[in-house]
C-alpha cells in the first residue's frame, strides 16, 4: 500500500475515532445532568419548580436518545468501513500471493 493511501486510511480511523470520543463525552454529560436534575427535583418534592424539572428531564432524556441514536450509526458505519479494508486487504494478499 502506498504511503499516501495509508495515511488517508489512518486519518479516517482518527477522525471516526475522534467523532465518537465527542459523542461518548456528550453523552456522559447529558447522564451527569440528568442524574443531578433528578436530585435536584427529588429535593424540590411536588412544587412547580420540581414539575419544570420534570419537563427538562424529559427534554434531556430526548437529547440522550439522539446522541445513542448518533452513536450507533456511526458504530455501524465504522464496522462496515472495517469490512470494507478487511475485505481490500484479503484481495490484495490474494493477488499477491498469485504473483510468486
Amino acid at each position: 500500500m502506498r504511503e499516501s493511501d495509508e495515511r488517508d486510511k489512518r486519518s479516517g480511523r482518527d477522525e471516526r475515532d475522534r467523532d465518537l470520543m465527542r459523542l461518548v463525552d456528550r453523552y456522559r454529560d447529558a447522564l451527569e445532568d440528568i442524574r443531578r436534575m433528578k436530585l435536584r427535583a427529588a429535593s424540590l418534592g411536588g412544587s412547580a419548580a420540581a414539575l419544570r424539572m420534570g419537563d427538562e428531564l424529559a427534554r434531556r432524556s430526548e437529547e440522550l436518545e439522539e446522541i445513542e441514536r448518533e452513536i450507533e450509526e456511526l458504530r455501524a458505519r465504522i464496522i462496515d468501513k472495517q469490512t470494507e479494508i478487511s475485505g481490500l486487504e484479503k484481495e490484495k494478499g490474494g493477488r499477491q500471493g498469485g504473483r510468486r
